[in-house]
């Protein structure tokens, strides 16, 4: 799921988001609905965070940030991955999509995962 180092709390996130079953035709109920499913997990986070380089969809006290994408030019996406990367905050960034996409391990300094939404339905 990942390469680099991460912390057992880091990977909590990911385990759970690559289980969640969600509806993926709608970018901000989908968001709403990953809080929820978060929030039942037990799981301290901020959504819509002020960030270097923008606002991140999710940033989780173990320096995880998560970007939700269902759509958009894949240059688009890693560019604005890209300018989270200079945020001190956070040390892993996630992609979070039904888009064939991939990433480097890293941008800039960051390790960087994507996870496939629809990959739980299967």
């Amino acid at each position: 799921m990942t390469d680099g180092p991460i912390s057992d709390a880091c990977r909590d996130v990911l385990g759970a988001l690559s289980r969640m079953r969600l509806l993926l035709d709608n970018e901000k109920r989908l968001q709403v609905d990953m809080a929820s499913h978060f929030e039942r997990a037990g799981f301290a986070f901020e959504r819509e965070v002020p960030i270097a380089g923008g606002i991140i969809d999710f940033r989780f006290p173990c320096g995880v940030g998560i970007e939700v994408k269902i759509g958009g030019r894949a240059r688009a996406i890693y560019d604005q991955l890209e300018g989270y990367s200079v945020e001190p905050s956070i040390s892993h960034l996630i992609l979070a999509t039904n888009k064939a996409m991939a990433l480097p391990p890293r941008i800039g300094d960051k390790w960087c995962t994507v996870v496939n939404l629809g990959g739980a339905w299967l």
